[in-house]
């Protein structure tokens, strides 16, 4: 696969892996968390998420606190299948910490889907970039570049709402490196 753009969400081309915790809650970093893990319902939203699985599970891993859902040293892991399932388990206190993705629950905050009074972010990872639109290698130059250029030129609010980001700008593979050395690391590739 070839990126050819990726998503400006809020005018970034990046977003971060967060983990929240309920605002009351006795966590407040990543130790916390760690030291408190056997009494704790942590959950992920998808084993192919990036920063809802991923990028956390590493983490977690290095940790020594978690290897997958089955071996680990949590009370209990789950994997929700939506951020939005993440988001309302934690804002509901239904479950004690979640792994989701910046700019997701940033629109569901904006879009009043939770309250985000209710939450506090108790881990970021540095930047990961936005999801990219991708041919496949052996497509033509010339309508990778077309679709480059009709990706650009998109500016109708109703339309960009529909892919949840405010605009587009030209992808770079180098980009993505990190996330691919990850995946390769935990061996999904």
């Amino acid at each position: 696969m070839k990126r050819i753009v990726t998503m400006l969400v809020n005018g970034e081309t990046y977003y971060h892996s967060y983990i929240i915790a309920p605002n009351d809650s006795k966590l407040n970093n990543l130790d916390d968390l760690i030291n408190n893990a056997k009494d704790l319902h942590f959950v992920f939203v998808d084993i192919n998420s990036t920063s809802g699985s991923l990028i956390p599970g590493i983490l977690l891993k290095e940790k020594d606190v978690f290897e997958n859902e089955q071996e680990h040293d949590f009370k209990q892991v789950t994997y929700t299948g939506g951020y939005d399932s993440i988001a309302l388990a934690v804002q509901n206190k239904k479950v004690d910490a979640g792994a989701i993705d910046s700019a997701i629950f940033k629109s569901m905050k904006k879009n009043k889907v939770v309250d985000e009074d209710k939450f506090k972010v108790i881990w970021e990872l540095d930047k990961l970039f936005q999801y990219p639109s991708a041919v496949k290698k052996d497509t033509p130059k010339e309508l990778k570049e077309k679709l480059q250029k009709a990706f650009l030129s998109i500016t109708d609010k109703e339309i960009l709402d529909i892919f949840g980001d405010d605009g587009f700008t030209k992808a770079k593979e180098s980009d993505y490196e990190s996330i691919r050395d990850a995946a390769k690391s935990d061996g999904r590739i």
